[in-house]
């Protein structure tokens, strides 16, 4: 869920984590910072380093309606 409207401080996410926990965990995440809801920031991390954030344009506002949100990965990209 996404509250409506600009929220700066809360922060909606969901991501996918191996080893949950562990300092050399890998994980994808997808989180909405709330001041822009037509932004998603995402990142990911390998054997727990991670500094690979990027701010995505989504061309909608998110917290307007629900959307479904996929992700396919390897070893070796995101999508």
């Amino acid at each position: 869920m996404i509250p409506s409207g600009e929220t700066s401080g809360i922060v909606s996410s969901f991501y996918l984590s191996s080893l949950e926990g562990s300092t050399t965990q890998d994980e994808i995440d997808f989180e909405w910072l709330g001041k822009n809801n037509m932004q998603v920031q995402t990142n990911y991390y390998v054997n727990g380093v991670g500094g690979h954030e990027v701010l995505i344009d989504l061309g909608f506002d998110a917290s307007k309606n629900f959307h479904s949100y996929s992700v396919t990965y390897d070893d070796d990209k995101i999508q």
